[in-house]
């Protein structure tokens, strides 16, 4: 198979890997091509998520909590029961002093990856041999890579992948809230979530987690090319079975009996959890719609008492998300798969 979990790397077919099944003893090593960072001899082993290992696998989903909310976000959706999902941790000999050596494979953790259909995720820290973790990425057969700038800055030259974009993430502080510049203190609501009553004053117009049929066609109309990308039968399949897990959340208004405006929180992890698909349709725009939709958004995510991030898809809307209480605070990247 062309997708990682099935196929060869290093050479050998994963089952002839020591060990080797996909679900944990068996692990993918490679030769130390190189030392990253200057220090020569470390190495890095890609293992496949244990079952056992759940709870190990969500603290580690934390280390990079932009990329490993949507890592995390798999998991708990579809684990590596499902042939379209592949999850592995990542060790290194290099010392973390947050996570104890493991007591299965050699070094300690460093983070996460993810394979989803053809998209595969990386979130894990820079004390890991990039030369190792390019080999791994090569032999995934995944067309697109996803992780941090500081990790695709190392990757880049040393996977056949070209860069497709760099987009800025935003995050919400809380704490600041009341502060100039920010909205108001805001107020214990009935539902449990928190609310602020000048942001939210079309309650009674909020559609939460139906109608997604609707919410579908809401972004199609706002993101060029998504439904090609994204046919609705596999988004629906996707987005109910997350809102089913309690991994998303979605909110829309209606205006005449339409749904006209949407925004979502897709990627849940225990520290963080991401804003996405914000979109209104073009002729109810400058109503401030989106800004009630990430507004309810925002009280979702502190119900859950987690950081919230959201990607800028375009440079100009982070003069729009900044207006809100948004503050920059990392570059998203992805690259495709281009053979050189």
């Amino acid at each position: 198979s062309r997708f990682g979990g099935h196929g060869v790397f290093g050479g050998l077919p994963v089952s002839a890997q020591p060990g080797g099944d996909r679900f944990g003893a068996g692990y993918c090593r490679y030769p130390a091509a190189g030392a990253s960072g200057g220090e020569p001899g470390r190495r890095t082993v890609i293992a496949y998520l244990n079952p056992l290992q759940g709870e190990e696998f969500l603290d580690l989903c934390c280390v990079e909590p932009i990329i490993g909310a949507r890592v995390c976000s798999w998991y708990c959706c579809y684990a590596n029961a499902y042939p379209f999902c592949d999850l592995w941790i990542i060790y290194s000999d290099k010392k973390n002093p947050d996570f104890p050596p493991s007591e299965t494979h050699e070094g300690y953790p460093h983070g996460v990856a993810a394979r989803y259909q053809g998209t595969l995720c990386i979130a894990c820290d820079l004390d890991v041999d990039f030369d190792e973790l390019a080999e791994f990425i090569a032999g995934s057969g995944a067309m697109e890579v996803e992780c941090l700038s500081p990790i695709m800055d190392e990757l880049l030259p040393r996977i056949p992948y070209r860069l497709r974009q760099r987009q800025t993430v935003m995050t919400y502080d809380f704490d600041r809230e009341g502060q100039p510049g920010f909205p108001p203190a805001a107020v214990l609501s009935e539902r449990n979530f928190i609310y602020s009553d000048h942001l939210d004053s079309d309650a009674d117009a909020f559609v939460e987690n139906r109608e997604l049929r609707e919410m579908y066609e809401v972004i199609c109309q706002c993101f060029e090319g998504f439904r090609e990308n994204s046919p609705f039968p596999g988004w629906y399949v996707d987005t109910f079975a997350r809102i089913k897990k309690a991994e998303s959340y979605l909110c829309g208004l209606t205006r005449e009996g339409e749904l006209v405006s949407t925004a979502g929180v897709y990627n849940i992890s225990p520290v963080s959890a991401m804003i996405s698909s914000v979109a209104t349709l073009p002729h109810w725009r400058g109503q401030g719609l989106a800004r009630q939709c990430i507004r309810r958004c925002l009280e979702y995510i502190r119900y859950l008492d987690c950081t919230p991030y959201l990607t800028a898809a375009d440079p100009s809307l982070v003069e729009y998300y900044t207006g809100l209480g948004f503050t920059p605070c990392a570059e998203r990247c992805s690259a495709l798969y281009y053979p050189r």
